[in-house]
């Protein structure tokens, strides 16, 4: 596997069937590099030792200078997933992981603090990792924004050929028996490398 650095203010896309190790991913290799952090835990799954858990916006102002944030929304509407979005660019060097992006993505909508971390987020030192099991189905600004891109194996065609027209070719084809493993593609690269799967 190429040595893969990821710094607070770069723009990760994750994609990926259920199951194919994702999660696994982000928890063991990307969410160590980072420093200052808020997880979008919208199913209330996520865990990571030593991270604070809030469940309103107002805990960023009752609960100041926290580095490790795991937010867990109370509604989970599209106003309080940009009002996160909002906290996050102009709290600044810090990195937004958004469990599943599809939740408040799609191809015709982005909030528009997503887009303004999406776009600007690097002037402010702010990151996210955008992670989905549907890239086909992820608007055009998320995918084309991002520096590094993690494919594991995609079932649908479609899927396969939204990421290869980004990442290269090599992604219209699946998998096989190579189960947990990924394809990493940065776009300073030639081409994405075939990469072992991340281990517990």
């Amino acid at each position: 596997m190429p040595k893969i650095e990821i710094k607070s203010s770069d723009r990760v896309f994750v994609t990926g069937r259920t199951g194919s190790g994702k999660s696994v991913l982000v928890q063991k290799l990307i969410i160590p590099q980072l420093t200052n952090f808020v997880i979008y835990d919208y199913k209330h799954e996520i865990d990571v030792p030593g991270a604070e858990l809030f469940g309103a916006i107002g805990d960023f102002k009752r609960r100041p200078n926290k580095r490790q944030i795991i937010y867990r929304p109370s509604i989970g509407s599209d106003e309080e997933f940009d009002a996160l979005c909002r906290q996050v660019f102009y709290r600044g060097n810090n990195t937004l992981v958004l469990d599943e992006t599809l939740f408040h993505c799609q191809p015709g909508r982005i909030t528009p603090h997503h887009s303004l971390i999406m776009r600007l987020g690097r002037s402010k030192g702010v990151g996210i990792v955008n992670c989905t099991q549907r890239p086909r189905d992820i608007h055009n600004n998320v995918i084309s924004q991002c520096e590094h891109f993690f494919i594991f194996d995609l079932t649908q065609d479609t899927d396969r050929k939204k990421v290869a027209d980004f990442c290269g070719p090599q992604l219209l084809t699946r998998f096989g028996d190579k189960e947990f493993h990924f394809y990493y593609y940065n776009v300073k690269d030639k081409s994405p490398a075939f990469c072992r799967p991340v281990r517990l």
